[in-house]
């Protein structure tokens, strides 16, 4: 039985990728909610503005431009190089890893899904040839295809891996990488009771080991607001304080053995004057 163009895209229309990457400015903000809010809960979510929009656009852009039919004197390598630069220079801009990153995983993720919308594109476009006209194509636009996709996959993963690894916060944390900042970040998800006695060990222990930059109190705790580590109630708490205690006015022999564990286990060289 032969599916009429309807209703193979109703068979399809569930399965295509970025469906919401391609409809309003609103509906591909509620997608990146979405993905964002199952990796990483709804209230770190960053409101993305007009230009991040802007630039999630020029990618779906580069996206359809895998599914274009090429000719045979076309290279198809030196094609995926340069519509995979495309997205990496936007995803460049957007300057936000976490959000590139979902794209990203998006995008490798959704082969057969994008077959399947080249399939349903290609019957729309030449829906009175014959099907034996219709399977050429196919077949023609799926290896083309396959050879872009494939090279745009190696060379975003490597890019994903690399921007994985960038210190998030270099104006906060030592280092070009990112052990520094997941020290903090683990110690806050496994050790933090009494948020402003835990934060505040963490905050003096990873300075006096050169981990963290020398930063004001009062702009740490702004930075941890802003980033959502910490409430807006438990900050106008912090505020209160006017700053962190002292090492050796918060003593603990929990907080430092958890400490010194993750210390040893992101920075197994350490070697500091003191313990």
């Amino acid at each position: 039985m032969i599916l009429s163009f309807s209703q193979e895209i109703n068979r399809f229309k569930n399965r295509l990728p970025f469906a919401d990457l391609v409809e309003s400015n609103n509906d591909l903000r509620a997608f990146i909610q979405k993905e964002w809010e199952e990796k990483h809960g709804a209230k770190n979510f960053h409101f993305l503005d007009l230009e991040s929009i802007k630039r999630l656009q020029e990618i779906k852009g580069c996206i359809e431009d895998f599914e274009h039919p090429l000719k045979d004197n076309e290279d198809r390598i030196e094609i995926a190089k340069s519509l995979t630069q495309n997205i990496i220079n936007n995803l460049r801009k957007l300057n936000n890893p976490e959000v590139a990153n979902i794209l990203i995983e998006e995008f490798i993720n959704g082969t057969e899904k994008q077959l399947d919308l080249i399939k349903v594109k290609i019957w729309a476009k030449h829906s009175h040839e014959p099907i034996k006209n219709l399977d050429e194509l196919w077949q023609d636009s799926i290896l083309d295809y396959k050879i872009l996709k494939g090279h745009a996959d190696l060379l975003l993963t490597d890019y994903s891996i690399q921007n994985a690894l960038k210190n998030p916060y270099p104006e906060i944390f030592y280092g070009n990488d990112n052990k520094s900042f997941k020290l903090f970040e683990s110690f806050l998800k496994q050790h933090v009771v009494d948020e402003y006695s835990d934060i505040g060990f963490i905050f003096q222990r990873m300075m006096k080991d050169k981990l963290l930059q020398k930063t004001p109190h009062k702009t740490f705790m702004h930075w941890l607001k802003d980033e959502e580590f910490i409430s807006e109630r438990c900050y106008d708490k912090f505020i209160e304080k006017v700053g962190f205690r002292s090492l050796g006015k918060s003593p603990s022999v929990k907080r430092n053995k958890h400490y010194f564990f993750l210390r040893n286990s992101y920075f197994p060289d350490f070697k500091s004057e003191s313990a």
